[in-house]
């Protein structure tokens, strides 16, 4: 327990350091269990023990059978089973290695993304942010823990990457938080790889695999060559004739048959010459998924325009149209859908491919609020409680982040509920302030935990 205690403190250093070397606030931070990664990676010891299994039949042909006249067939088959030996073992201790790595790795979210920070001889921090980790997908175990996998954009389409959070602990807790990150900060650039240099690396591992098929297939032939067996002894010539005895043929020459002329070949039918077919008419493509959520919502159908008015902000259908966007998502708002007043509000506050309108994003994250949406609450909460383009309403920030702050989902609504009643936006409850605190400390903010020991060191 204290040397997982350590492991945490340490790791929560790490992620604090980075955190301020980013400018940004460390909501979250933790390590991943160390035996999710090595369950991970036990398939590979499956195909590495055949590897290993070839490598004493490698050695042992190298210096008997046919290979033994060769130095050249030794040497290479003595290759070959180093070859095996080194891949059998690279897969086979794949888990130990995956182990050791998990311990070496943290993670964090701050206010604007996500951060993957492997630490060895060199620190390797993969970063993920903006509002896609709002699609992030969670694989939830029956204990609690699980994987969080974030989206990245590939080529012009979005799909599901193999990086993100694995093995996490409490993995509802952090995702809520992901999202909540996702919905309510500035986006970054996620630090996706070079997608030209992926490909020449996978083609530069398919070719090494040929050749070293093509180079162990010729030595087997090789081998197979040098065999008794496949040698051929040249035939034995005829005797000689004795000598002053001349050669004469056993049978006399047949005469020559008299030539036949062939009869004149009859002329071929003319072809018939082909009729050109009109081509036919291209078939009319079929809607998108987009387009065909689009059309439901003229209809009245809310989550259609959700879903559309999201896929055009984000572009996960094709590339980012806000102007298409901003009118599906306020028919959905106003239709009663929670996800679509909380995007349209994100959109108005940042100015993100429209105008920037503080008071229509305030009312569209007020709307999301009493739709049950507490990502819309944190937003309107902030708004309110320092005055973001709008007049200040402290109280009706401190209603807008009761609702979001009291499950303990939304760390950044305790928190400026907790700024409200300390009295930094005006005369305040400090007492009340120290339990909201406290109540967000336990679930894994550190934010939260620092405002309260700093709160409980100024009571009396």
């Amino acid at each position: 327990m204290a040397i997982a205690q350590a492991g945490l403190a340490a790791a929560q250093g790490v992620a604090a350091e980075h955190a301020a070397s980013m400018g940004e606030q460390l909501m979250w931070s933790g390590r991943p269990l160390p035996g999710r990664h090595a369950l991970r990676a036990m398939p590979g010891v499956l195909l590495g023990l055949p590897f290993a299994a070839m490598s004493p039949l490698w050695f042992a042909g190298a210096w008997s059978g046919p290979a033994r006249h060769s130095l050249a067939l030794s040497l290479t088959s003595s290759g070959a089973g180093i070859l095996f030996a080194v891949v059998g073992a690279s897969l086979i201790l794949g888990p130990l290695l995956a182990y050791r790595r998990a311990q070496r790795t943290v993670y964090a979210i701050t206010g604007a993304a996500a951060h993957v920070i492997v630490l060895g001889v060199t620190r390797r921090i993969e970063t993920y942010g903006g509002p896609d980790l709002a699609q992030v997908r969670c694989v939830e175990r029956s204990d609690g823990s699980g994987d969080l996998l974030f989206p990245r954009r590939m080529a012009g389409r979005t799909r599901v990457d193999s990086g993100g959070f694995r093995g996490v602990p409490n993995v509802r807790q952090v995702e809520r938080l992901l999202r909540s990150a996702a919905s309510h900060e500035a986006a970054i650039p996620a630090t996706a790889p070079d997608t030209a240099a992926v490909r020449a690396v996978r083609q530069i591992a398919v070719l090494g695999s040929v050749l070293m098929l093509g180079f162990f297939g010729f030595t087997a032939f090789s081998m197979l060559r040098s065999s008794p067996g496949m040698s051929r002894s040249a035939p034995a010539s005829p005797p000689a004739a004795a000598p002053g005895l001349a050669e004469a043929p056993d049978t006399a020459p047949l005469p020559a048959a008299p030539a036949v002329p062939s009869p004149a070949r009859s002329a071929a039918p003319p072809r018939a010459t082909p009729v050109p077919r009109a081509p036919a008419e291209p078939a009319a493509p079929a809607p998108s998924a987009t387009e065909r959520d689009a059309i439901a919502c003229a209809t009245g159908a809310a989550d259609a325009c959700s879903r559309a008015g999201f896929a055009l902000a984000h572009g996960t259908a094709g590339a980012p149209d806000p102007q298409r966007a901003a009118p599906l998502l306020a028919r959905g708002c106003d239709l009663g859908s929670a996800g679509a007043c909380r995007q349209l509000g994100w959109m108005l506050s940042k100015g993100e491919g429209i105008a920037p309108d503080a008071a229509s994003a305030l009312a569209r994250n007020v709307r999301g609020c009493e739709l049950g949406d507490g990502d819309a609450c944190s937003a309107a909460a902030f708004t309110l409680a320092y005055g973001q383009g709008v007049g200040q309403d402290r109280a009706a920030a401190v209603r807008m982040a009761e609702r979001s702050c009291g499950d303990g989902s939304h760390p950044r609504a305790c928190a400026v509920l907790g700024d409200v009643l300390e009295g930094r936006a005006g005369d305040g409850d400090r007492a009340r302030a120290l339990k909201v605190y406290r109540g967000c400390c336990t679930s894994g903010d550190t934010g939260c935990c620092s405002s309260a020991e700093r709160l409980a060191r100024a009571l009396p």
